[in-house]
C-alpha cells in the first residue's frame, strides 16, 4: 500500500518499473486520487495560486487580483484553507511556464491549484499529468483542452 501511495502521489522512492506497473493497474481500475479527501485526512487544505508577478507593467492589472487573493487567505484560515502564492514570470510576462508547473508538482502538500495566464505548450503536458492523477486544477482564464478536466 505504501508503494502505491508513493506512486499515485508522484513521490520519489519506487523504481521506475514498479511505478509503471502501479500506474497501469490504477489506469485499468480507473483509479484517481481524491485530493479533497486526502486534505481532509490531513486536516488542512493547501492550494497553489499561480499568478503573474508584479514586475514591469504587470502591477497595473494584477495588483488588485493579488490583493483579493491575500484578503481571501486571511478569511479562509478559519477553515484550514491555505493559499500558497506562486508568482511567475518577469517583466510583462503572463505565460505560465514549465518551471511553475514543476514547482506545483514538487509541493506535495498541495491539494490543488489555481492558475491565471496563458499556458506554455510544455507546461500543458505537465498539467495534464497532474490532472490525470486527480489533482484539481482551476484555469481562471479559460480552458486548455490538453490539460483535461479541471
Amino acid at each position: 500500500m505504501s508503494t502505491a501511495h508513493l506512486v499515485m502521489a508522484g513521490k520519489n522512492g519506487p523504481k521506475e518499473e514498479t511505478r509503471q506497473q502501479v500506474l497501469r493497474i490504477a489506469d485499468a481500475l480507473h483509479y484517481q486520487c481524491n485530493a479533497a479527501a486526502s486534505s481532509l485526512k490531513r486536516g488542512e487544505t493547501w492550494v497553489g495560486v499561480v499568478l503573474p508577478d508584479l514586475k514591469g507593467g504587470n502591477e497595473l492589472y494584477y495588483t488588485p487580483i493579488w490583493a483579493g487573493v491575500r484578503a481571501f487567505c486571511k478569511t479562509a484560515r478559519d477553515f484550514n484553507l491555505h493559499l500558497v502564492e506562486m508568482p511567475y514570470g518577469g517583466e510583462d510576462s503572463v505565460t505560465v511556464q514549465l518551471e511553475s508547473v514543476k514547482r506545483l508538482r514538487a509541493m506535495t502538500e498541495l491539494s490543488g491549484a489555481i492558475l491565471l495566464g496563458d499556458i506554455a505548450a510544455e507546461a500543458k503536458t505537465e498539467l495534464r499529468k497532474l490532472s490525470d492523477r486527480g489533482f484539481p486544477i482551476v484555469l481562471v482564464n479559460g480552458e486548455v483542452p490538453e490539460v483535461g478536466p479541471v
